[in-house]
């Protein structure tokens, strides 16, 4: 006879990036997770026993592996931006080389799920390189087999951050020129708030969802629903 776990511990890496910030905040008032982890690299304050913070470098991963367990669900909000790493060896290890393996140590601790976010477009053959870095690590941790997979696409993502991003400040203005005739397969091209997105991967994770990847549209309607 088969046992089946349920998921009652969470494990966030990104905790403090936009969308894993608002996340966080709803895994704590959540019913479902009795404990909810935080991996960074800084130390951080934990307001509450049902938050633990895990400070670790990301380039050594001893002493991370014995929290991946068959009662616990992923959620990976890792992400870089050029600005933070203009190489590309750099920035390919932030975008694929950690989530790929939170992957590996997922798959070997038979943990319930893993919920990973990723890029509007990211296509593995494409050659924009963001976009193919982000195709590659969907695929790679698609490998390894984890009991349910999810890769959530966003477009631009709107909200406040604790850094300048000028690019982005570009993009969000445009984003409010050309919204409103963004309709029909266009639709997911429109910028989507990141405490949108936060309201959707919790909601899957709750309840699964019919299609691995979900694209900016699909997350949209779940987070507002």
């Amino acid at each position: 006879m088969v046992m089946e776990w349920k998921a009652d511990k969470a494990l966030v890496f990104g905790a403090t990036g936009l969308i894993g910030s608002h996340l966080v905040k709803l895994l704590v008032k959540s019913k479902e997770y009795k404990e909810v982890i935080l991996f960074t690299r800084k130390p951080l304050e934990s307001t509450t026993p049902k938050v633990k913070v895990v400070t670790f470098d990301f380039d050594q991963w001893e002493g991370v592996e014995e929290y991946f367990t068959p009662s616990a669900k992923v959620f990976c909000c890792i992400g870089t931006t050029k600005a933070k790493t203009p190489g590309s060896e750099e920035y390919r290890k932030v975008d694929f080389g950690i989530p790929v393996k939170i992957a590996e140590f997922a798959a070997r601790g038979s943990c319930r799920g893993m919920l990973v976010v990723s890029a509007l477009g990211a296509n593995e053959g494409s050659l924009n390189f963001y976009l193919k870095t982000k195709g590659q690590m969907e695929k790679e941790v698609e490998a390894k087999g984890i009991h349910e997979t999810y890769f959530f696409r966003p477009a631009l993502l709107l909200g406040e951050r604790n850094e300048i991003r000028r690019g982005e400040d570009f993009g969000k203005m445009m984003n409010g020129i050309l919204s409103p005739i963004l309709f029909g397969n266009l639709k997911k091209y429109r910028g989507i708030e990141a405490a949108v997105v936060a309201r959707a991967m919790l909601k899957v994770s709750r309840n699964g969802y019919p299609n691995m990847v979900i694209e900016s549209d699909k997350i949209y309607d779940l987070g507002n629903a």
